[in-house]
């Protein structure tokens, strides 16, 4: 019986017997004066002096039957009330059990704020006994805790409320009922307090989880930026190393090139002391050995979680700390240019998040990398500019501000827009644009403004969409920057083909929401799993007295709101209103209110109503997510205890004799039995 079933049956007896010793009481005085006018009526007979002996005779007769129909009722009655006496101690003996016995604290106070109930299992979480407290007064048991003192005040007005306070290291979430007097005023209060330590820290994790990716995408959006922003190859190289180390925290950060000639991984640059020490020693990994030389080889992230159950793994004196590492291959078009190497100091912490967070960047540092490559062979080589732009892999030259037509373009550029070099001098990036850029923004207005920065001495960096001879649109990436002196009415343009990278972003975001999708439907058969140990109904209802189990209901708003995964508002055919249960965007069920005509819902709390429901839907996703995790940890308990005993065995009887009673005792059957077997000419086991 729950221990609001408890108190309904408590409240019932007590309302019976107070009605039985009324009832009582009423027969009781109508019997005396029954009695009283019988010996009146005797008294009169007796002074008129009746002479009909009869008559005498009929009212003694009548008195007597009287007198003893009233001891027999009055005996039914004594024994009616012994019964239900009897029903109430053992209805509060059955609501002790459960107080006692269920992890919460209920208590009382009266009027002046003394406890006069203080039970409950969870009391010794905050190291009291059932009873300490009764007779003394909460506003001295709380002194050295405000936020209490405040919730018991408010409570002795008379106010009905819930709330959530920390105690220490407890987190603890109490109701408040006031208790009032026949005059309908406070009398005190009664209290219910539950420990939601456990279910605080969850949230508080899952909470921390959200804020430090949130982090990690910022971080990573500054470090690109800042690389970006690198003059210089070697700087861009020394820039990925620190921040990337620094900005993620992790123990090392290094970067490797690929050397033909070695048909190795050479270490280029390395964070600190030992990424000094490595480098002065030429430092330098095999192809296909070890996790930075398998990644090279591959061209695939490998993540070594834990590199001590790695049998491939090398050690690095320099760096003896080393737990886990994680090596994503620098690429551009499919060319491994590089690996950008991390390690941890702690088992298990580099995880799936590092390597989708570092191949995100490995993608701008290959851009970046080899955007510094050709500007710093354009800045050493000046004299052998031709030679320079010829072989670039990024569409190179000249543009006229004044005339507004392309000089001294390269083969890249006859490539990427499909013309030869004659026919391009002819044309600038206003014939070879799109008249509308994807933001929608006139490609002529946008290309002036960048052009304009550029004359200015800035050095612009932006993606454009530029139109072949074909009349296909080709997504690119564009720098640009103005000469000085007499030339300064030219400004060079570097112009990348990034089609490949926006497909690698496409498919990225598509892995993203593939994951998304993954999540919804683990998260729909864990609920379905969940459902089918029977541990919940099918539905529940509530019907203003009690939340009753119910059958599946069918309402045309539960399909509506499971299907369209949002709020259905009360119409004039249907008075309820339905908002989906949804984790995660998985829609685990819906819940209903039925609104009242007299007084609709409004629009706030129809959003109210969705807020609630919000919070209630992961409220229940993560009381199932631990249950699930307590389940897993007993079945590993269990699993770890089977096991102990049976290695401390010494020989095979004593083994086979443990594994037989640790598996009885552990699934709780009757017998167990183990039989080896011997047969067969081969002498296997059979």
């Amino acid at each position: 019986m729950s221990d609001t079933e408890s108190r309904q049956k408590i409240a019932q007896l007590q309302s019976q017997v107070t009605s039985l010793e009324q009832l009582l009481e009423v027969h009781e005085r109508t019997a005396v004066e029954q009695s009283e006018r019988l010996e009146q009526a005797m008294a009169e007979l007796g002074q008129a002096k009746l002479q009909s002996e009869f008559q005498v005779a009929a009212l003694e007769q009548l008195l007597e039957v009287h007198e003893r129909t009233t001891i027999e009722q009055a005996e039914q009655l004594e024994q009616t009330m012994a019964a239900l006496q009897i029903a109430k101690l053992q209805s509060e003996e059955r609501l002790h059990t459960v107080i006692t016995n269920v992890p919460v604290v209920i208590f009382a106070l009266d009027r002046h704020g003394i406890f006069t109930l203080s039970e409950g299992k969870g009391l010794a979480a905050l190291g009291l006994q059932p009873g300490q407290v009764v007779g003394q007064s909460a506003f001295d048991v709380y002194q050295d805790e405000p936020p209490l003192i405040s919730e018991v005040k408010r409570a002795l007005a008379g106010e009905a409320f819930s709330s959530t306070v920390e105690m220490g290291t407890l987190a603890l979430e109490t109701w408040y009922t006031p208790l009032r007097d026949q005059y309908g005023e406070p009398a005190g209060t009664i209290g219910v307090s539950m420990n939601i330590t456990e279910r605080k820290r969850l949230e508080d994790q899952i909470r921390e989880s959200l804020v430090r990716r949130g982090a990690q995408v910022q971080t990573s959006t500054q470090v690109a930026q800042e690389i970006a922003a690198a003059p210089e190859l070697e700087e861009l190289f020394r820039r990925v190393v620190t921040l990337i180390k620094e900005r993620f925290d992790y123990y090392h950060a290094q970067i490797f090139r690929y050397d033909p000639a070695q048909d190795a991984v050479v270490l280029v640059t390395g964070y600190g002391e030992a990424g000094r020490k490595m480098l002065a020693a030429g430092h330098k990994l095999a192809m296909g050995r070890g996790v930075v030389g398998t990644a090279a080889a591959t061209g695939k992230s490998i993540l070594a979680t834990n590199v001590a159950q790695d049998p491939d793994w090398r050690p690095n004196p320099n760096l003896p700390d080393t737990k886990g590492e994680l090596a994503v291959p620098n690429k551009l078009r499919n060319e491994v240019l590089g690996i950008l190497d991390v390690q941890s100091d702690r088992a298990g912490a580099l995880t799936a998040e590092d390597q989708l967070l570092l191949e995100g960047l490995c993608g701008q540092i290959a851009i970046a990398s080899e955007s510094r490559r050709v500007e710093d062979a354009l800045h050493e080589r000046e004299e052998d500019l031709g030679a320079m732009l010829e072989y670039s892999p990024e569409a190179i030259g000249l543009l006229n501000t004044q005339t507004g037509l392309f000089e001294n373009v390269n083969r890249a550029s006859e490539l990427l827009y499909g013309l030869n070099r004659e026919e391009l001098t002819k044309v600038g990036p206003a014939q070879m644009s799109p008249e509308f850029q994807p933001d929608g923004r006139p490609s002529l207005d946008a290309a002036m403004e960048q052009i304009g920065a550029a004359l200015r001495g800035e050095t612009p960096v932006f993606e454009w969409v530029h139109r072949n001879a074909a009349g296909q649109p080709v997504q690119c990436e564009v720098r640009l920057s103005g000469l000085t002196g007499a030339r300064k009415h030219l400004v060079r343009f570097s112009v990348t083909d990034i089609t490949q990278r926006k497909q690698a972003e496409a498919k990225m975001q598509e892995t993203l929401q593939e994951l998304e999708r993954l999540n919804r439907a683990a998260t729909r058969e864990g609920w379905r799993a969940f459902l089918q140990t029977g541990q919940l109904a099918p539905a529940y209802r509530y019907d203003r007295t009690a939340v009753q189990p119910a059958q599946e209901l069918q309402m045309p708003q539960i399909e509506q709101a499971i299907q369209q995964n949002t709020l259905v508002p009360p119409s004039e055919e249907n008075s309820a209103a339905v908002a989906p249960l949804s984790v995660r965007g998985a829609v685990i069920g819906a819940l209903g209110v039925y609104d009242d005509p007299q007084h609709p819902l409004s629009p706030d709390e129809l959003e109210l109503l969705r807020e609630i429901i919000e919070q209630g839907a992961l409220a229940l996703e993560n009381a199932r997510l631990y249950q699930d995790a307590q389940r897993r940890a007993a079945r590993e308990q269990m699993i770890n205890t089977v096991t102990a005993q049976v290695r401390s065995a010494a020989t095979v009887n004593a083994i086979l004799q443990h594994t037989v009673e640790e598996l009885g005792r552990s699934f709780g059957v009757a017998r167990a039995t183990i039989e080896l077997n011997v047969s067969g000419d081969d002498g296997n086991l059979r």
